[in-house]
């Protein structure tokens, strides 16, 4: 059962915020960052909500399948990634002391992340692709539709005044 959870999860993950683990892995990230970048508080958010999106996708096994093997070779890359992400950003303050902010290292260091997210980003976009090609039309337009009201309720949570 546990596999199948990190399964549905990731397929979440990729189909659903695929630049989520830029934006969280980023210097001055929001929320609890594990070792990877990705917030403790996203990913309890996604494994809350996946079994209940696969369940409305309606995944066949068959699906499961395919898209568990193209998870087994996406994600070793793109856990690098985030590691390479993880190890420079813990590196980077380590190596500077908060109180006394320089912008030129910070830009520096910053610039130097560029690559390796972009790499990140190519990598989980390909991901994407590969396992949007899985689902059906019908499940391809019920995931747009989740899409569009899991924006709208994040747009909602942040406009100030909104509830």
């Amino acid at each position: 059962m546990k596999a199948r959870t990190i399964l549905i999860t990731t397929v979440a993950v990729l189909l659903l915020a695929p630049t989520v683990l830029v934006a969280q892995g980023f210097p001055g990230g929001h929320g609890g960052q594990g070792p990877g970048g990705f917030g403790d508080d996203g990913l309890r958010f996604f494994e809350r909500m996946l079994p209940r999106m696969a369940e409305r996708l309606g995944l066949t096994d068959e699906q499961r399948e395919e898209i568990g093997s193209i998870l087994d070779t996406a994600l070793p890359e793109i856990r690098g990634y985030i590691e390479d992400l993880a190890v420079a950003r813990e590196a980077y303050h380590q190596e500077n002391d908060p109180e006394n902010f320089d912008e030129t290292v910070f830009r520096a260091f910053a610039e130097s992340q560029v690559p390796t997210q972009i790499e990140l980003k190519v990598a989980i976009a390909k991901t994407h692709a590969a396992i949007y090609l899985v689902l059906t039309p019908e499940q391809r337009e019920q995931l747009g539709e989740m899409k569009d009201r899991l924006h709208h309720r994040a747009g909602r949570r942040r406009s100030p005044g909104a509830r």
